[in-house]
């Protein structure tokens, strides 16, 4: 029998789970009372959106209630005027960063638009903001319309934003679950009608997500890091050429065509790509007509007769003044602010206090007179990189691969020396995972057309790999053309989490559905969310990871942009092919709850909503 320590304390945990077996449950805790009656409930209300309010409206999207914040917010967002420097590379794809398509700029101007694009986020700033989707690539349409005062109305378009950035101080909801949270959607299907070019129309089966959790798509710049990507669908590669090469001769135009183009902005004298769309709307401003199919007739009728022209394309424009060469872009030249080529994969920044690495007998190294307890060093790698050593040290989610040689030519038995160092070298080149980041960090809640709710989960199976699960309701609790109130209740089922507020060990969950405030569906037991960043370097995911999708889930990599902004990614990933969808109807409201609720909070938010939606149904007709 083996020896056991003494001191060694096992404390077991017992948790019984009774709601598989019984549909009413009287207990009695140290919770408040709470009666049911028509009201906001507003503890804990941690992010509050009326979409139909003024006061939540902004040009670019919604917002939330200054009025409902995270407690913890004002602490975690400290510094002072956040800037997001490498918001380009990322925010081109989804529209925070817009430029209005690829046939509407140089490649020099889209290259400073990619590199140079900034966003500045306030001291203190502690709302949710969500933007309108649009993307900048033309190919899918994201339509929505805001019926003042009232609700959004959407048909193909969605909000999408983030509540934590990596690599800064600045937070407005928790990254993880401390006991419960609660999420609660005010909706109403609608029958509108839809392009032909939604993101439903290209993944069908995604139709009706309204809600997503988690990163907003996977690491984009995979697609220049010789990642092995067999084994997921090819994507058609879309049609966004220039009329084949060719381009409208100025010569044709009228005399003042061009001065007046420049002056409204349309056109630039160094550009020597005129859009099909810019170029349609001057030449109806003088009466003509352009055949948009290429083939560069222009007509006009003039006393009742139809006078055209074909083929008056020419590759380049004739006038020197209004013509300069095009920059070329190369990829491999392309940096994020800090100087790390986006070309590199998998790479790590690994914070350590390892006062071995500190106290390091050089001329700047630290020694026990200059040492702070708080001093803290980042070591750096790339998974491109042959010659970097696999570190075995994990650190407050950080992990990754370092130069130093100290750490394996150690002087010890099993050390390497220089005659032995490549060999180490070759048996342990590392490998880039992309799929990783996705495990338990994608997360949607799903409307269905024969009126159940649902929810999709990605996660890690041990005999399929990454898999995305779902559970629904039965059939026929929303109906088209009623609003309902969705509360959905994420609860921990065991464990807890430290002062970091991370979790002290493996933790499962239940969702909760309730419609209307009633409870209508318990999940099975779950892996808790694991929402975090993408296994690259900060500046190379901003605003990726830690999203929340409201009316829609996300659109994967379908509509991103790259440098060659003529081809679109070149593969369909799992992020897109499960969550890229959106919601046809109108979104009312949304409430995020950090803290646990009581049925009967629930209900009081369900008979809130409905002073308002029984006023709003009545007067449907009419919208």
């Amino acid at each position: 029998m083996a020896i056991l320590n003494k001191y060694k304390r096992w404390v077991p945990m017992l948790m019984p789970i009774n709601d598989e077996y019984w549909d009413v449950v009287l207990s009695q805790d140290d919770s408040p009372s709470y009666g049911v009656a028509a009201k906001l409930s507003e503890n804990c209300l941690s992010s509050y959106i009326d979409f139909g309010n003024k006061e939540c409206q902004d040009e670019e999207g919604v917002h939330s209630f200054s009025a409902y914040t995270w407690q913890e917010c004002l602490e975690k967002n400290s510094e002072s005027g956040i800037t997001l420097d490498d918001i380009g590379y990322t925010g081109i794809d989804n529209g925070l960063i817009y430029y209005g398509g690829y046939d509407s700029v140089t490649n020099k101007e889209f290259y400073d638009i990619f590199t140079d694009s900034h966003i500045t986020i306030p001291t203190g700033d502690c709302k949710l903001y969500l933007h309108k989707v649009t993307g900048n690539t033309g190919l899918y349409s994201y339509e929505s319309e805001y019926v003042e005062d009232k609700y959004y109305a959407l048909k193909g378009g969605f909000f999408q934003g983030f509540y934590k950035l990596f690599g800064f101080d600045y937070q407005i909801l928790p990254q993880y679950i401390e006991n419960e949270w609660n999420i609660e959607i005010q909706l109403r299907p609608r029958n509108y009608p839809e392009a032909e070019n939604t993101l439903n129309s290209t993944h069908e089966g995604n139709k009706g997500l309204f809600f997503y959790m988690g990163t907003r798509a996977e690491d984009k710049f995979i697609r220049i890091y010789n990642t092995d990507l067999e084994g997921y669908e090819t994507r058609v590669q879309p049609d966004r050429e220039f009329c084949n090469g060719e381009y409208f001769s100025w010569e044709e135009l009228p005399e003042d065509f061009i001065e007046r183009a420049v002056a409204a902005g349309k056109i630039h004298r160094t550009v020597n790509i005129l859009s099909a769309y810019n170029l349609s709307y001057f030449l109806n401003t003088y009466g003509y007509n352009w055949n948009s199919d290429c083939s560069c007739t222009i007509s006009k009728t003039i006393d009742g007769i139809k006078e055209s022209k074909k083929n008056i394309c020419e590759k380049y424009l004739n006038d020197p003044d209004y013509y300069e060469t095009d920059v070329e872009i190369i990829d491999s030249k392309v940096i994020t602010s800090n100087g790390v080529p986006v070309e590199d994969s998998g790479y790590y920044e690994i914070k350590t206090d390892n006062k071995f690495l500190f106290f390091d007998r050089t001329c700047n190294g630290y020694t026990t007179a200059n040492w702070d307890e708080n001093t803290v060093i980042i070591l750096t790698g790339s998974t491109n990189d042959l010659h970097n050593i696999k570190i075995p040290f994990i650190e407050n989610g950080y992990s990754g691969y370092t130069n130093n040689l100290f750490l394996l030519m150690n002087r010890t038995c099993s050390g390497y020396t220089v005659d032995t160092i490549e060999e180490y070298y070759s048996q342990h080149k590392p490998e880039f995972n992309f799929t990783a980041d996705t495990i338990n960090n994608a997360f949607a809640l799903k409307y269905n057309e024969d009126g159940s709710i649902g929810y999709r989960y990605m996660i890690y199976d041990c005999e399929s790999g990454l898999t995305t699960i779902e559970e629904n309701t039965y059939s026929g609790l929303v109906k088209e053309n009623e609003w309902a109130t969705v509360n959905v209740k994420f609860s921990i089922l065991n464990g807890v989490i430290d002062d970091c507020g991370k979790p002290l060990k493996t933790r499962k969950m239940k969702i909760f559905i309730y419609i209307n405030g009633y409870l209508k569906f318990i999940s099975k037991e779950l892996p808790e969310f694991n929402f975090r960043e993408l296994n690259t370097v900060a500046e190379k995911q901003e605003g990726v990871p830690f999203n929340i999708s409201v009316g829609g889930g996300t659109q994967g990599l379908c509509d991103s942009v790259w440098l060659d902004y003529e081809k679109a990614f070149p593969k369909i990933l799992p992020i897109e092919e499960h969550f890229a969808g959106t919601f046809i109807g109108d979104i009312k409201s949304f409430k995020f709850y950090t803290c646990k609720l009581q049925q009967a909070q629930i209900m009081n938010n369900s008979l809130y909503n409905n002073i308002w939606q029984k006023t709003a149904s009545a007067i449907i007709a009419q919208d």
